[in-house]
């Protein structure tokens, strides 16, 4: 039996939390940018509210400083943003990394995709299966 994805859980910056360093200018100073390829595939929110439904999951969105005791050792492994899984046993699994979040532009139709993927490669069911229907015996 694959492992049932029960719930996604994209994880955004905090206000004021983790960002990343990256060189700024010519004089290769360092500063942080605020930039979140998460932010980005939020802000048309009803895409990003559909997507629960097509993956077959809910998909919640919390910020890294709204996290559970359980996520929190994933989200600080893999940094923020991400998009991690919950699975029946309460564990958790990195699903798609800030690297990956930002190629998609926006574009939530790609972050599902690259979830059905990963699902895929790693054995994991996103949809609950159908449980048949129970038919009354006859003799």
């Amino acid at each position: 039996m694959r492992p049932q994805v029960l719930e996604l859980i994209a994880v955004e910056h905090a206000a004021g939390g983790q960002a990343e360093e990256t060189p700024t200018g010519t004089g290769g100073e360092r500063g942080t940018d605020d930039h979140c390829g998460l932010c980005g595939l939020t802000v048309d929110k009803a895409a990003w509210e559909a997507i629960g439904e097509e993956l077959g999951v809910p998909v919640t969105l919390h910020t890294s400083d709204d996290l559970s005791p359980e996520e929190s050792p994933v989200v600080r492994e893999v940094g923020t943003p991400a998009v991690i899984a919950r699975f029946e046993d309460n564990e958790f699994h990195a699903v798609v990394l800030a690297e990956r979040l930002e190629v998609f532009d926006g574009d939530v139709t790609r972050l599902v995709r690259e979830v059905r993927l990963v699902a895929e490669q790693q054995g994991w069911d996103l949809q609950a299966s159908e449980q048949p229907e129970e038919r009354p015996e006859t003799l």
